[in-house]
């Protein structure tokens, strides 16, 4: 019926920014690249880039083509490559 328009890049290069204040829960799929400054409880899934800033915070199973984190992670990410700072890689605690 009506053909949706690929969504455009905007000029930071996001897709989609989350930002701090925002909660949300669930199961988040995307394409492109994803700047989450929030807290978000689920499941992310993506081949594309996930970015969790340093105000992110993410419970959950995340898989994504690149997840770069400077939140807070509370699984250990399943990526084609990620980059996390020293001092914020994720922890996994046994059950």
């Amino acid at each position: 019926m009506w053909k949706r328009k690929p969504r455009a890049v905007r000029r930071n290069g996001l897709t989609a920014f989350i930002d701090e204040g925002s909660e949300i829960e669930g199961r988040y799929t995307f394409k492109g690249t994803v700047m989450l400054n929030g807290r978000f409880k689920g499941d992310i899934s993506s081949t594309d880039t996930l970015i969790i800033g340093e105000k992110g915070t993410v419970t959950g199973d995340i898989r994504a083509g690149q997840v770069l984190i400077s939140g807070e992670v509370s699984s250990a990410p399943s990526a084609w490559s990620s980059s996390a700072p020293r001092a914020s890689l994720p922890t996994s605690r046994p059950r």
